[in-house]
């Protein structure tokens, strides 16, 4: 069974593998509030689903607030996008393979 809310928000930032599959990869990242994510590039199609918390999202020139339940697709690759937990927040990561 996978737990994805179970989170320690007493380090940094964390990246934590859940699945893997031909298809994809499954990833948690737990973010404690006001720690960020610095600008880079995907190298595929992404999903970033909150789980936890909420987050602003930068994508290229546009910002988003993205609250518990949110999902924002990236569906090129190569684009560059940052991020920022305005709170402790869980964010599932999901990286659709070529």
């Amino acid at each position: 069974m996978i737990k994805w809310l179970e989170a320690d928000f007493s380090k940094k930032v964390q990246f934590n593998k859940l699945v893997t599959s031909p298809s994809s990869d499954e990833m948690q990242i737990v973010i404690p509030a006001n720690e960020e994510i610095k600008a880079h590039k995907s190298p595929s199609m992404i999903a970033i689903q909150v789980l936890k918390g909420e987050i602003e999202l930068k994508v290229l020139c546009s910002i988003f607030t993205l609250k518990e339940g949110d999902m924002k697709v990236i569906d090129e690759a190569g684009v560059e996008h940052a991020l920022k937990a305005k709170v402790d927040s869980i964010v599932r990561l999901s990286i659709y393979k070529k």
